[in-house]
């Protein structure tokens, strides 16, 4: 019986032979295996700013704020006012942030003068109907005269996703600003530009 199976088992291998080599069509067996990564999204870089912390302005893509607070009107010379300006990261990437300020006009000439500070705090007072404005902080620009050219005050600064850079701006008149300034004004702008931070 052993051997009855050993010859069938051998005529079933010839036969299999004979039709792999009588060039029937046939295929290779195949398998495809698919990885498939995790949803993929782009981050964000957003700069905002207010006057306090958690009254930042301005979402999205650029903007215009206007700080009415920032105002002298019928500023004689050496008076000044200051405020507070609160930046913050509010996009998903660090970033970092320059920020120049220009004069929309030369009408007070060299005698408007701004100082900036980093992390500091505004205090404004009037002494027998003079205004001051003074601030704390770690100074970046000491009275630097503002013209109708982009005047650099905050050099390049990091800022991490949520959190915030304070600043604080003084604008006033030189106390030897001329007659000639007299009836004079203008608008100045800060202007705020921001990077991904190492890029």
């Amino acid at each position: 019986m052993a051997e009855r199976r050993l010859r069938v088992g051998l005529v079933a291998l010839l036969l299999l032979a004979s039709c792999l080599s009588g060039g029937v069509a046939w295929a290779w067996w195949a398998s495809v295996v698919t990885a498939q990564a995790p949803p993929v999204s782009s981050g964000s870089l957003d700069l905002t700013g207010g006057p306090e912390t958690g009254e930042e302005l301005l979402v999205g893509t650029g903007g215009t704020w206007t700080y009415s607070a920032l105002t002298l009107t019928g500023a004689l010379p050496a008076e000044s006012v200051a405020r507070r300006v609160v930046l913050r990261s509010s996009g998903t990437v660090p970033l970092t942030v320059s920020g120049t300020a220009a004069a929309a006009s030369a009408g007070l000439g060299q005698d408007l003068l701004l100082t900036a500070t980093r992390g500091g705090a505004p205090a404004n007072t009037t002494v027998d109907g003079l205004r001051t404005g003074t601030c704390s902080g770690a100074v970046l620009v000491d009275r630097q005269p503002v013209g109708t050219g982009a005047t650099s005050f905050l050099p390049d600064a990091t800022i991490e996703p949520g959190q915030t850079l304070t600043l604080c701006v003084l604008l006033g008149l030189d106390g030897d600003a001329p007659s000639s300034v007299q009836n004079q004004g203008t608008t100045v702008s800060f202007t705020f530009t921001a990077r991904q931070a190492d890029a």
